[in-house]
């Protein structure tokens, strides 16, 4: 018993990640961790998800990815290289883009240079997954500075489920955005 007392220490002070969870890291498998089980009762990122809108392609000039997604209240989209998830850009970045003359520049570059992302090639963009809970969503938004998250497998990080945003994680938490609320509400709450 004490040789596996001190084992157990020894393994914690210089492995802090347990091998199992490193080895399923890489080789791609995105397992839930140890630390993920006390916080089963509370809500998921699932409670907030919405279905993704159709990704841009990596290829697509700035100028009419642009056009594409003027009219969307979402300001952050996905973007898809050879039909598999890269990463998500957010619309003022293509906004400014096109101001500085680089409209026929294809998005998947300034994908590649958004080191908020991780860039496509990295695999090291922000996201979450369905089963983790909702507060991790918006450490997320916190860290990456998207107010919009992809939802991806845990199999494989290139597989798009969906999208969860800022005021979908709010709306789950019984808490909408004084700007959403009716002007009845706005009313009583000043």
């Amino acid at each position: 018993m004490i040789s596996n007392l001190i084992a157990f220490y020894i393994s914690q002070r210089l492995q802090h990640e347990p091998i199992y969870e490193a080895l399923s890291l890489q080789d791609g498998l995105h397992l839930p961790t140890g630390a993920f089980r006390p916080q089963a009762g509370r809500l998921r990122v699932s409670a907030a998800i919405r279905e993704a809108p159709e990704p841009l392609t990596y290829d697509l000039a700035v100028r009419h990815a642009l056009e594409r997604v003027h009219d969307s209240a979402l300001t952050s989209w996905p973007v898809a290289d050879e039909d598999r998830f890269a990463g998500m850009i957010r619309t003022s970045d293509l906004a400014a883009a096109l101001a500085d003359g680089r409209g026929d520049v294809p998005v998947g570059e300034l994908l590649a240079a958004d080191t908020s992302s991780g860039g496509a090639g990295s695999l090291r963009f922000a996201h979450v997954h369905g089963d983790q809970p909702l507060g991790q969503a918006l450490a997320r938004m916190g860290e990456s500075r998207h107010t919009v998250l992809p939802v991806v497998s845990r199999a494989d990080v290139r597989i798009l489920l969906g999208v969860v945003t800022l005021a979908d994680v709010l709306k789950a938490y019984g808490m909408e955005r004084p700007a959403q609320l009716p002007a009845s509400e706005l009313a009583r709450h000043e």
